[in-house]
């Protein structure tokens, strides 16, 4: 079954699919996006990383970044 948990993006499952997210992007677009998640650590208290698993595999991430109250971003959506 398909589950949702919260992670880190340094998390080893999380890392091949940012990779892959960001391969992606820099071929589409010329930069990676990196920088989405530069300074995480600063963050984590009031954002949420994420991890898809398939049966315990990881297949997709993504990460919820407020800037206030009401407004936030999703970030790294792979």
């Amino acid at each position: 079954g398909l589950t949702i948990e919260p992670a880190h993006p340094d998390a080893p499952d999380a890392v091949p699919l940012i990779d892959a997210l960001s391969a992606d992007l820099a071929a589409r677009f010329g930069s990676d996006g990196r920088g989405g998640l530069a300074g995480w650590d600063a963050v984590a208290d009031r954002s949420l990383f994420a991890l898809a698993r398939l049966d315990g595999v990881a297949v997709g991430c993504g990460a919820v970044h407020p800037f206030d109250g009401e407004v936030a971003e999703i970030k790294r959506m792979y």
